[in-house]
């Protein structure tokens, strides 16, 4: 595909001369010059909003599209007080219909060296130039069907001032540098699921053992999970001591079961006292966690922190997630301004939110929080 914009100047003055009005392919490729060598471009910020991009590098040339603040563009050059840019998609692109065979919005160019124009008319300059077999998009007509408008294929540029354009630096070390950071934070999010999988492989471990009688519980597997999770290359201060505590609770729940197994059976009064002693344990140091969470929350002027987890499609559920802390789910979240699935596996704190009591039929559950702040 080859796209030449051959400067104002010569179309102005064709134009004068009554020379190449309408859009009919041009006899002689010498008539318009050579396609400029590829250039670097380079990554620019539009700074204002409404800001005019033109077909030339005057005030006086067409407006071919409104660029708002923060709208990225690409930089190929620079003329007078004007950045030369890659036409926007949104910028206003025509092409003659009669050069172009059409089938829905896709369009075949059949013409050598058809010209594309920033208005339906020949009353502009020429902005590019299509060959035969180019491919385009068509996005619109003019009112009688003379002129297809099409997104502005490579090459085709416009122009936008100087002084509303913020230049950030060369765009391919600058996709460099955000393909780094996404495949930093994919990593980062991985690890943190690992973290998040592992800590409820863990507790299913547990929840497993506990299934048993007291006096035949073997907490030997969750122990092991939850040293392995502490001992996790990578994991943060925070994490590693949670697995430890954890693992230590059950390593005394271990030694309460053997102790329990060990007894005669002419003691069954101190075994059943033993029994109600390990039930004890793990009830208070799961209330334990969730009364840490909440406080750790609350000191730091927060409602509850904890891991974001999906609740599922439920019928009637509370909530579309919920903050889970040591296995142990405290809240169930809702809300209408933050999208909590961007916050799924991450740990949260909810610094501004309505604690509701559960709905109807879920009163046993925990409360729903309508989450309006957090940090992550």
């Amino acid at each position: 595909m080859r796209f030449i914009p051959p400067p104002a100047v010569l179309a102005l003055a064709l134009a004068l001369s009554g020379g190449a009005l309408a859009d009919e392919p041009a006899k002689t490729p010498e008539n318009v010059p050579a396609a400029a060598a590829e250039e670097k471009l380079v990554l620019g910020e539009i700074a204002a909003a409404n800001v005019n991009v033109r077909a030339g590098n005057t005030m006086n040339h067409r407006i071919v599209c409104v660029a708002n603040k923060g709208d990225k563009v690409l930089i190929a050059g620079e003329s007078g007080d004007f950045f030369k840019i890659l036409a926007p998609k949104s910028a206003s692109c025509w092409v003659s219909a009669q050069y172009v065979d059409r089938k829905g919005d896709e369009g075949t160019v059949k013409g050598d060296n058809v010209n594309l124009r920033p208005t339906p008319d020949t009353s502009h300059p020429v902005i590019g130039q299509l060959q035969p077999g180019d491919s385009v998009r068509i996005v619109g007509q003019d009112s009688i069907g003379t002129y297809f408008k099409i997104e502005p294929p490579k090459g085709v540029f416009a122009f936008v001032s100087k002084k509303f354009v913020t230049v950030k630096g060369d765009y391919t070390e600058i996709q460099s540098e955000e393909a780094r950071k996404e495949s930093d934070r994919i990593s980062g999010e991985e690890k943190s699921q690992a973290r998040v999988t592992a800590w409820g492989a863990a507790e299913a471990l547990v929840k497993t053992a506990n299934e048993a009688a007291p006096a035949d519980r073997d907490y030997t597997a969750a122990i092991a999970a939850f040293d392995e999770i502490a001992a996790a290359e990578g994991v943060n201060e925070k994490s590693a001591t949670r697995a430890k505590e954890r693992a230590d609770y059950l390593r005394g729940l271990q030694e309460l079961s053997g102790l329990v197994k060990s007894l005669d059976e002419t003691s069954q009064l101190q075994k059943a006292e033993y029994e109600k002693r390990i039930a004890e344990l793990e009830q208070k140091w799961q209330a334990e966690q969730a009364t840490k969470s909440v406080k750790k929350g609350s000191d730091k002027k927060g409602i509850a922190q904890g891991w974001v987890e999906e609740v599922g499609s439920l019928f009637g559920r509370p909530g579309t997630h919920k903050v889970v802390e040591a296995g142990v789910t405290l809240y169930y979240l809702r809300s209408d301004s933050l999208d909590l699935r961007r916050y799924w596996h991450n740990r949260i704190k909810i610094t501004k939110g309505t604690i509701n009591d559960p709905p109807e039929g879920w009163e046993d559950g925990p409360k729903v929080i309508e989450v309006e702040e957090l940090e992550v």
